[in-house]
């Protein structure tokens, strides 16, 4: 990851704990947080996840839309 795309992640993680719904919903509860993240991306802390997942975070909780990935690549074998 290149310095850039460090701050670039250090300033979306810091976007979602500013935001709103992250003060009124998670600030207090962070077990709830934590569950958020578990079910959504599979980890527990926002340091974990990647820019494409900090951004669509960062779009939930600031109300930009809702909590949308592109599905996972899955690559399909022929069966013979």
């Amino acid at each position: 990851m290149t310095d850039k795309q460090k701050r670039y992640k250090v300033a979306l993680i810091r976007s979602i704990h500013c935001s709103d719904m992250y003060k009124n919903v998670y600030a207090d509860d962070r077990e709830l947080y934590e569950t958020m993240l578990e079910n959504r991306f599979g980890v527990s802390s926002s340091k974990k996840l990647g820019i494409e997942e900090l951004i669509a975070l960062d779009s939930f909780v600031n109300n930009k839309g809702g909590l949308r990935l592109a599905p996972k690549k899955v690559y399909a074998t022929k069966n013979k």
